[in-house]
């Protein structure tokens, strides 16, 4: 116990016996009466260490917190799995299916940790049922919203949203850009990051981590955001403070959402620029689907096949009608028939 060797201290000790027994006896020994908070700070650890991206840790970071203030003090081992449902009932009201099942993986990484240290023996994170996430459609811009977009807006926003609509980069990605990715010779932009929460960090997925074509209608947009922050600093884009971004909720914020407002527009993401680009390309049918998604940063094709099906031109072209897979074509179909009769008719000679 740490305690001096007296009297006094053994009768304390005496006193403490059945306590020390039964605790004992039901398995509850000193490592599982650590709190969430103590596993909760051993989760984010290990996720630091296994070298997870910064924006994904700083999700994890912000969720924790939220988890610690509601259970931090409780003992893991004490959580029963009625509050732990009933706080995600309430999440639900409050967040969308998304973010709570953030919450989730959190929570689950939490009492993945206690389960490690055998302090428990059961997940809680399992005894929560999500509703399935409804599918959510691209709303990208018209050409004429588009039109309206750029005519409407000023300055460093319109060559950001000419950026967005003529590359489809992510948002984060174009707040991170820096100047020495931008090739006006080359005509190529490469994107190697992203920013979140006031960092830059990888992009996406590896697959994210491209270089895209600087279409000559958005060359002249770059120019002239050149000439506001090209000899400030690294970035592309800075905010009226002359720093970098910390993230796009003010850009969405302040001069987005009011710039949707002013012309009439349906409120709709700045991401959907992203989801404009897309569509643009694939109703084009100019360019082929895999060098579409490669542009965009897709892992594979599965995502753009999945969000742009009903777009995709370039897969609804012509085709032959008279192909037989057991021939090769209606010419060899053709062909052999000929030869059929061919050889028919040297047999009867």
């Amino acid at each position: 116990m740490g305690a001096a060797d007296t009297p006094e201290n053994r009768a304390k000790a005496l006193d403490l016996m059945p306590e020390i027994v039964a605790d004992l006896f039901n398995g509850n020994t000193a490592h599982n009466k650590r709190n969430v908070e103590h596993y909760t700070r051993v989760f984010l650890k290990m996720r630091e260490r296994e070298g997870i991206k910064l924006p994904t840790l700083q999700k994890y970071n912000a969720i924790a917190t939220k988890i610690v203030s509601k259970f931090g003090r409780v003992p893991i081992a004490d959580l029963k799995s009625s509050e732990v449902r009933d706080y995600f009932s309430n999440l639900l009201d409050r967040r969308c299916a998304k973010t709570v099942a953030d919450y989730l993986t959190v929570l689950r990484g939490i009492f993945q940790e206690a389960i490690y240290d055998e302090a428990v023996t059961f997940n809680l994170a399992n005894v929560v049922r999500l509703p399935k996430e409804k599918k959510v459609e691209p709303e990208p811009f018209s050409a004429n919203e588009t039109a309206m977009l750029l005519e409407h807006s000023e300055g460093w926003l319109k060559s950001l949203i000419a950026l967005l609509a003529y590359t489809g980069i992510r948002t984060g990605e174009a707040i991170a850009l820096k100047w020495a990715d931008v090739n006006l010779d080359t005509k190529e932009i490469r994107v190697r990051e992203t920013r979140s929460r006031g960092e830059d960090g990888d992009t996406k997925t590896e697959s994210s981590d491209r270089t895209i074509p600087i279409f000559s209608p958005l060359e002249p947009y770059l120019r002239d955001q050149f000439m506001r922050t090209g000899l400030k600093g690294r970035y592309v884009f800075l905010s009226n403070a002359g720093e970098a971004w910390y993230n796009t909720g003010e850009i969405n914020q302040k001069y987005w959402r009011p710039l949707l407002k002013r012309l009439g527009l349906k409120e709709r993401r700045l991401y959907e620029l992203r989801h404009t680009y897309a569509t643009n390309m694939l109703d084009s049918g100019k360019y082929p689907v895999g060098l579409i998604s490669g542009w965009l940063g897709h892992n594979d094709y599965s995502m753009i096949f999945k969000r742009y099906a009903k777009r995709i031109k370039g897969e609804q072209k012509q085709f032959d009608r008279t192909f037989d897979f057991t021939m090769g074509s209606a010419e060899k179909v053709g062909n052999s028939q000929k030869m059929d009769r061919k050889n028919k008719t040297a047999l009867q000679s």
